[in-house]
Formats: structure tokens, C-alpha cells, sequence
């Protein structure tokens, strides 16, 4: 049966009046009670849609469903930013998740997407004056979800490239496997990546960490994010690769590195080869 139907023949809001409606109730800082009595025509449309049970009024059976909202969606950032979360300490993550998501809602059905702007968020958060890396180990631990996530191709080996290829090296261009994310930070949060979660805690980790440039690279292999730290010019080597440039124009700009890093762009481009970083190619 369409519940839409019956609320609209009963006079009460359509689908998507209820659902901005319930949604402004959840988000609301004062709690459900407040926010009713703040809106009579919210009040109107919870008393005609939502029915009271013998032990819980319209009013608690909201806040038990608003809290459940709130705490489903601290779960999930929980999840995907362990890091973060024990950097801040656990009472204040949760300030700092349901701070973001009573100003940015997601208006997307993808629980994926719930999380789209909590980078700026955290940078601009009065958290920064004590700790003022979460910017960064916020954008890497987001960057390790979309790596992870990403769609998946076959990856380019050497083996793979053929001899006509070899002939129009210096034009080809190589594109980047959808999980490579490329991220040019100002704190060493990379070294949280592959320490335990108590060292990644408050003043610990303050300790532990430096404020320097940190290029870093992320990518998925066999299921499995890789992160790694790479040189200035290696970053911007890679981004010039993924942005399409052709293989002779990097090479050639490579050589304006110095003799030594200039000299290991062989190794690098073997390397991201060997690791797959590349999944096809294509003349310019």
C-alpha cells in the first residue's frame, strides 16, 4: 500500500514534506519536545501521522528514533575515521560529527556520501587550535575510504605494453588506476596510517608529528590500500602522469629535477608500473 497516498488523502504533508519535516526535527540542537513547540505545524503533522503506544508518547518514540540517527551515523564516521576519532578522544568526535551533520545534512540516499565536506569542516573547527593536524588526518583517512571503494580494472603491466607501443613511447599517455588518489598535505599524518590507535591519541600523537610538506600517494591492490610518501617531484610527476601528460613531456621536465632525482624517473615510472598504478594507455 502507497503510505504516501493515505497521508496526502488525510490532509497531512506528502512524502517529501514529511521527510524535510522529520529531518528538521532530528537536526534540531534543542531536542524533539522544543522543536514542536517551536512549530506548531510540525506539531500538527506528528500528531496525525505518528501514533502514541501504550508506554511511549509521539514525542519519545521521535527522540529514541532521533538519537538512533545520530548515533547509526557517529558508528559510520567511527568507521571510517579511527584515526581522527582518537586523535580528538571519543567524547568529542561525537561533538564534532553531530556538530557537522546539524549544519551540512546529506541530502544523498548513499550512506557513502554522509561524509562529503567533514574535511573543510574539521579545518575550520575550533578543535585546529589544539590540533592542528585532524585537517590532514581527516583528508587522508577520506582519501583511504575512496581508494578503497573505487571501481576496479585490470592494472598495465611492462608485459603488456606492445612493440608499436615502444615505438611512440615519448606520446603516450598512461591512464591511473580509479583508486590512486594523490594528496599534498602539510603534516606527517602517514605515520599514523600504520601505528596503533593509542598512538594516534591527542597529545601522543601531537607529539609524534611534524608539520612538513608530506606528498602523499594512496592506491588499491589485491583489495588492499596502499599509502606511500613520495619526494616533491615524484608527486608531481605522478600528477602530471595522471593528468594526462605524455610520457616524453614528464620525462623531459623530470630532467630539470637535478642529476639525481632527474635520474630516478626510470625507477619511479617502473615502479608505479610494477605496483599497478596504470590501467591502459593511449596516444596523444
Amino acid at each position: 500500500m502507497d503510505t504516501r497516498l493515505i497521508v496526502e488523502a488525510s490532509g497531512g504533508p506528502n512524502l517529501k514534506q514529511l521527510q524535510s519535516s522529520m529531518l528538521q526535527l532530528l537536526l534540531d540542537d534543542d531536542g524533539i519536545d522544543a522543536a514542536l513547540q517551536k512549530d506548531l505545524a510540525q506539531a500538527q503533522w506528528v500528531n496525525r501521522c505518528i501514533d502514541e503506544s501504550e508506554d511511549l508518547s509521539r514525542e519519545q518514540r521521535l527522540d529514541i528514533y532521533a538519537q538512533g540517527y545520530f548515533l547509526r551515523l557517529e558508528e559510520c564516521f567511527r568507521a571510517d575515521y579511527p584515526r581522527l576519532a582518537a586523535a580528538v578522544g571519543e567524547s568529542r568526535f561525537r561533538v564534532l560529527v553531530m556538530s557537522f551533520m546539524a549544519q551540512s545534512p546529506s541530502i544523498s540516499p548513499t550512506l557513502s556520501d554522509a561524509n562529503e565536506g567533514f574535511e573543510d569542516f574539521c579545518r575550520q573547527h575550533p578543535y585546529v587550535q589544539e590540533l592542528p593536524y585532524i585537517g590532514d588526518l581527516c583528508a587522508m583517512e577520506s582519501a583511504v575510504c575512496v581508494s578503497f571503494w573505487a571501481d576496479d580494472e585490470p592494472c598495465l603491466a611492462a608485459i603488456d605494453l606492445r612493440a608499436e607501443d615502444m615505438e611512440h613511447l615519448e606520446s603516450l599517455r598512461f591512464i591511473c588506476h580509479p583508486s590512486l588518489v594523490l594528496l599534498d598535505l602539510s603534516w606527517s599524518v602517514d605515520e599514523l596510517w600504520n601505528s596503533s590507535l593509542d598512538d594516534a591519541r591527542g597529545s601522543q600523537a601531537r607529539a609524534g608529528l611534524s608539520e612538513r610538506p608530506t606528498p602523499l600517494m594512496l592506491w588499491r591492490n589485491h583489495d588492499i590500500v596502499h599509502m606511500e610518501v613520495l619526494s616533491p617531484n615524484a608527486f608531481a610527476t605522478l600528477r602530471a602522469l595522471s593528468l594526462g601528460t605524455p610520457l616524453g613531456l614528464v620525462a623531459e621536465r623530470a630532467q630539470t629535477f637535478g642529476a639525481k632525482e632527474g635520474e630516478a624517473f626510470g625507477t619511479w615510472f617502473a615502479t608505479w608500473l610494477s605496483s599497478g598504478v596504470f590501467t591502459s594507455i593511449c596516444l596523444s
